[in-house]
């Protein structure tokens, strides 16, 4: 008993031996691997074996990335996304530079590793493909089948619906190809686009002559040819407006052109069957059976409407007024101009003088008659001209103060969204603030008041015209006020050239420093020529010598660089 037992463990020491000597033979039977120069090794021939060389060191093998990257939820660094049961997406949130590069785990294993681009607006039919590549590669894989249905091909692949996918090739051709890679639309066309609401038909772009037309994939024909620059699809309607060397029309989807005439402007409005046109250098309005609503008469009409539903129009005598789409004239034509901007507020002009019309959800009217020399339009408040005076209105046309002052100008807070201001006007030869309701805020009246800059050493985008203080000159004293009006200091400093975060940059006898408002002392001496404050830190200039302030509040702390 003991012998066979001897027996049987020699024979599997042996077998043992002869299956690790012809793995070790496999392996290193390869190309003889080259010599380094620096460290020339000895190679051993193997007796027996011609051609098979046995080197001292094995060659080193790069291993691949882990297979299983963890991430779980929002909380790793490797995010998941559900796609069904056994698949999820994941990607580094760390790396977002360029956007995240996804890859795919099926059973908690890498299935694909994070190297793809996704492009996954409509999901397939089974919900088991997506759109994915690699730079300007891309291709459909499916996951449960592990196969990429359509190769890495494509500049670009986008599922349009219907297992549908427009591509690109990298000669910029468009053509449609199907979840099994067939070709529906031939790669020959400069665009395609879809058609809302219209399966099955695309508005193809000829290549060579940039004309436009309809195809049907179903039929596989052209229901409109391509004859046109453009094509656009009408809202709730199986009506194309279209436009070729004629002009615009509207056709229908066999390419019957819906009007007589066609013309130089042809404008949609929305929820409206009406158009605004232009024919022979002349507008109006017709309806959807070109009946007229408004005569052809008009030097222009605006093409978008104010949120009164008015359009701005220029009448044939040159007068501007308001119509709506509807042919009724909203505000008449009794203006020289009207300004036309976003605001609901419009400057209007009649015999050299201006006025202010109003929009609101009736009708434009008008707050203020033309009876200025001027009006700037804003939100709240008005800056009015008279007589070479200036003056403030309220947002209804009130007058708030009356034109008796030789200046008016508005000063915005420092705050980039703040919607607080100030005004600095000006009446004989001495300055004050007034708020926005046209009230003075200041006790006194100064001899000069000028916003002090604002220095922006953050880095980051902060307007530069906003201020938080202001200084003033009285009496041969220069002083500080806030955007409230209230005095915060009386300095003996000639000029405040700047201020961020409560340290003025200041200027005495022709030198400059820095003066700490919270704790009402001079950090920096007036000992510089120059004092450079930027978000790389802050220098002092003196000739030709450059100092680095370390500190602003401790100027022993400078260092000459």
């Amino acid at each position: 008993m003991k012998n066979q037992i001897k027996t049987l463990l020699l024979l599997v020491l042996f077998l043992s031996f002869q299956a690790s000597f012809a793995q070790k033979k496999k392996t290193q039977t390869k190309s003889k691997p080259k010599k380094e120069k620096s460290q020339p090794s000895e190679d051993i021939i193997v007796q027996g074996e011609p051609n098979v060389y046995v080197t001292e060191e094995p060659p080193m093998i790069m291993e691949a990335p882990p297979q299983s990257i963890q991430g779980d939820g929002n909380y790793s660094r490797y995010p998941t996304e559900k796609i069904n049961d056994q698949t999820v997406w994941f990607y580094d949130k760390y790396s977002s530079n360029s956007g995240y590069k996804y890859g795919i785990k099926k059973k908690g294993q890498v299935l694909l590793p994070m190297l793809f681009e996704r492009n996954n607006y409509t999901n397939v039919s089974d919900n088991n493909s997506f759109p994915i590549g690699i730079g300007n590669n891309y291709g459909l894989y499916n996951i449960d089948k592990e196969t990429w249905e359509i190769p890495m091909t494509y500049y670009s692949l986008r599922h349009i619906g219907n297992d549908i996918f427009l591509a690109r090739t990298k000669s910029n051709d468009y053509g449609l190809l199907s979840r099994e890679n067939k070709v529906l639309i031939p790669f020959e066309w400069g665009d395609i686009s879809t058609i809302n609401g219209a399966d099955n038909y695309f508005i193809l772009q000829d290549k060579k002559t940039s004309l436009k037309g309809i195809y049907n994939l179903i039929s596989g024909k052209f229901v409109i040819p391509c004859d046109y620059k453009y094509i656009e699809t009408l809202d709730n309607s199986n009506y194309y407006k279209v436009n070729n060397e004629k002009g615009y029309n509207i056709v229908t989807i066999d390419n019957k052109p819906k009007f007589k005439n066609w013309y130089t402007e042809l404008n949609t409005v929305y929820n409206s069957k009406n158009f605004i046109v232009k024919k022979d250098d002349k507008m109006g309005i017709i309806d959807e059976n070109e009946n007229i609503i408004l005569p052809l008469e008009y030097k222009s009409i605006s093409s978008s409407a104010y949120n009164d539903g008015s359009f701005l129009a220029v009448n044939k005598e040159g007068k501007y007024g308001c119509v709506l789409i509807t042919g009724k004239i909203s505000l008449p034509f009794e203006y020289d101009q009207i300004n036309y901007n976003y605001s609901n507020n419009l400057k209007t002009i009649k015999n050299n003088k201006c006025g202010l019309i109003q929009i609101n959800s009736g009708s434009p009217y008008e707050i203020v008659t033309c009876e200025y020399d001027n009006i700037d339009i804003d939100n709240e408040t008005f800056i009015v001209k008279k007589n070479n005076l200036f003056g403030m209105l309220d947002s209804f046309g009130k007058v708030i103060t009356p034109c008796e002052y030789s200046s008016i100008n508005k000063v915005l807070n420092k705050g980039n969204y703040s919607k607080n201001y100030i005004y600095i006007a000006q009446k004989n030869k001495k300055y004050i603030l007034l708020d926005k309701s046209g009230q003075q805020i200041t006790e006194n009246s100064f001899s000069r008041i000028s916003p002090v800059p604002y220095i922006n050493t953050s880095g980051y985008y902060e307007s530069e015209a906003r201020f938080s203080y202001l200084t003033y000159q009285n009496n041969n004293k220069n002083g500080l006020l806030d955007m409230l009006g209230q005095e915060v200091l009386e300095t003996k400093y000639t000029d405040i050239l700047g201020e961020t975060n409560n340290n003025l940059l200041v200027k005495l006898n022709g030198k400059v420093g820095i003066y700490n408002l919270l704790t009402k002392k001079e950090t920096i001496p007036c000992i510089y020529d120059q004092i450079v404050l930027d978000k790389s830190g802050t220098y002092g200039v003196m000739g030709s010598t450059i100092f680095s302030i370390v500190d602003i509040n401790d100027n022993s702390k400078s260092v000459k660089l």
